[in-house]
């Protein structure tokens, strides 16, 4: 980090032009100080995090109803899987237009289309997780008299829950995208906004500390899948 704040200096100190495509390292941080000493900023970033949580906490309940029905029974998998494949594959800004149509270009259309954007991924990797359960697991418990909901509770969902905390980051990282995308539309307030009239990339900034957070209480939460990786098992 510091080699490449050097190298940034470097090709931007002799600049004397008075329009820089790209800044000094000192007028970046004056920049940034003002802009985190402007009550405006914090408004923004305000209504921005409440899109994305809600947005986000949308897309995971989806996720995970869904990808666990799906990874449980092969009937669902076969009438939706389908269904979530295309949705997977389709850009979010395709969504925008029927969004709008459906629900203005308030808050509750900027949320959607995160859901919308998000919850196949998550549903995907929910289904992947749930179907990795080793088999001999299953079978452990059901000699020993587990039910189906004590298997479903004290096997697969412990078996399964490093990968959907993975899937969970990675369609948060996915979502800070969209919510871009989304809010570049109409939107009055909210860093997409404030990045078009600022030119700040600090939504990409936000992003990386949270998937800094999601890494960070991975191995807190799944101490043990650390010690598997290293011996080079990543299965529980």
């Amino acid at each position: 980090m510091g080699l490449v704040i050097l190298i940034w200096a470097l090709t931007t100190q002799g600049s004397t032009s008075e329009f820089q495509l790209v800044p000094t390292p000192q007028a970046t941080l004056a920049s940034l100080r003002d802009m985190l000493l402007s009550g405006d900023f914090w408004a923004q970033l305000l209504a921005t995090l409440e899109r994305m949580a809600l947005g986000f906490a949308a897309s995971v309940t989806m996720g995970l109803v869904l990808g666990t029905a799906i990874g449980l029974s092969r009937v669902v998998s076969s009438l939706l899987g389908g269904i979530i494949d295309a949705l997977k594959y389709t850009p979010v800004s395709a969504f925008i237009p029927l969004t709008i149509i459906w629900f203005g270009i308030d808050n509750s259309q900027k949320i959607v289309v995160i859901a919308l954007g998000t919850a196949p991924y998550m549903t995907v990797m929910v289904a992947d997780a749930i179907r990795s359960t080793r088999a001999e697991y299953i079978e452990g418990g059901l000699t020993l008299g587990a039910s189906r909901i004590g298997i479903m509770r004290r096997v697969i969902l412990p078996s399964a829950a490093p990968q959907m905390w993975d899937a969970a980051r990675l369609a948060f990282a996915i979502a800070w995208t969209y919510l871009l995308t989304a809010e570049l539309v109409g939107a009055n307030v909210g860093l997409g906004r404030f990045l078009i009239l600022a030119e700040r990339f600090l939504i990409g900034l936000i992003g990386f500390l949270s998937d800094v957070l999601f890494r960070t209480f991975y191995r807190r939460l799944f101490p043990w899948m650390h010690f598997m990786t290293r011996r080079g098992d990543g299965h529980v």
